[in-house]
């Protein structure tokens, strides 16, 4: 059995906008999104044995807060072919992963929110939006992270951060 967790990347400052787009840190509310969701993960599914995030400055900070929060914290790999990735790239990102029964990606929109959908097998699994901070956790009853194809995800919760009413500090 294998556990992903899809993670959009926390909500990002638009204070300079003339920083490119990869360059764009998060937001007061993507900090404190990234720490709610962090916290609905440890207290409702068994946490990460490795976290995969985009390069983008965003990205790498909502990584860093949510394994912040957990004991023992995964190792996170930095991957550039997750900034903007189409799910194709996506998967084959997935599909290269050896151990870490559970993993997470934490990317961007649209490619996030079209994998979660390709890999669950269903158009409508996900409703209209994937949120910044969203998460899919889907499951896959599988030996290898190779053997995870489109359709063979069970999609165990979909999360937005609103519906958490946290107070992260």
């Amino acid at each position: 059995m294998r556990t992903l967790y899809l993670l959009r990347h926390a909500k990002s400052s638009w204070a300079r906008p003339l920083l490119r787009d990869h360059d764009r840190p998060l937001a007061r509310r993507g900090q404190v999104a990234s720490r709610a969701i962090a916290d609905y993960i440890a207290g409702s599914h068994p946490l990460p044995d490795l976290v995969i995030s985009s390069t983008a400055v965003r990205t790498v900070q909502t990584a860093r807060l949510v394994v912040a929060r957990w004991k023992p914290r995964p190792p996170v790999l930095e991957d550039a072919t997750l900034y903007l990735g189409t799910p194709s790239e996506m998967l084959s990102c997935i599909h290269a992963v050896v151990g870490a029964p559970v993993l997470m990606l934490i990317g961007h929109n649209p490619g996030t929110a079209e994998l979660g959908r390709l890999l669950a097998g269903d158009r409508d699994a996900l409703g209209g939006k994937f949120p910044t901070a969203g998460l899919a956790v889907l499951t896959f009853a599988v030996d290898d992270w190779a053997q995870a194809e489109p359709g063979a995800g069970h999609l165990q919760a979909f999360v937005q951060p609103r519906s958490l009413h946290a107070t992260v500090r």
